[in-house]
């Protein structure tokens, strides 16, 4: 279910990088737009890109939580197999 949720989000943040290209690329040329939709298309572009922002940390915190949850789960497995030793009676050094 989490891979569905996150394939949704990187959807929505293609989607917005699509975005704020296309109002990047009308803003340099000077002469497509009026002030107005100039100002409309800076102010959307601000929140754009505070959206992009919020999505990408949001990835990266999830991202690190999985390799925490990977290697926690790797060390349970580590400590699991070193106790097992230690109760069949091998000789454990170290």
């Amino acid at each position: 279910m989490i891979r569905r949720k996150n394939c949704v989000n990187v959807i929505k943040l293609k989607s917005l990088e699509k975005t704020r290209d296309f109002y990047l690329w009308e803003l340099k040329r000077k002469d497509s737009l009026t002030e107005r939709e100039r100002n409309k298309y800076l102010s959307a572009l601000k929140v754009i890109r505070g959206i992009i922002k919020k999505k990408e940390k949001a990835e990266k915190n999830v991202s690190n939580a999985l390799e925490r949850k990977r290697m926690f789960a790797t060390r349970c497995k580590e400590l699991d197999i070193f106790h097992k030793k230690e109760k069949g009676g091998s000789n454990v050094t170290g």
